[in-house]
């Protein structure tokens, strides 16, 4: 078994939310399987579980890859070392503007989010 480096491993999981980021948009969360995700990155469902523990982490880390720059902007300007929050607040308005309009990730997280996520009540046996 050869043993991957650091790179290669991040590189691999970013292929996975990039492979995920797709069914799920295409699928909808409660139809996408992670074998169909790992058929779409041209993987096996071993190497999500070794980078993911079950879908919903995997998910959720798709979610955190577009939502962690925007919360670390908003952070930087938390503290009372702030002498512009209204300027900060432009600045965090500007950047997810922008982001939208062209992070093609953000845009597809976004729809999924909005659009293709279905609430599925995990005690309804249908």
């Amino acid at each position: 078994m050869v043993r991957k480096t650091k790179e290669e491993a991040l590189e691999t999981r970013n292929h996975l939310l990039d492979a995920a980021e797709d069914i799920f948009h295409r699928a909808g969360y409660a139809r996408t399987t992670l074998e169909a995700v790992a058929e779409a990155a041209g993987l096996t469902r071993g190497a999500i579980y070794w980078h993911f523990k079950n879908k919903s982490d995997l998910f959720n880390a798709m979610c955190d890859r577009v939502r962690l720059p925007m919360e670390e902007l908003a952070a930087s300007g938390e503290g009372p070392d702030n002498d512009d929050p209204l300027g900060h607040l432009r600045k965090i308005c500007i950047f997810f503007l922008t982001q939208a309009a062209t992070d093609v990730h953000l845009r597809k997280v976004s729809d999924i989010l909005f659009s293709k996520c279905e609430f599925v009540d995990p005690a309804d046996p249908a």
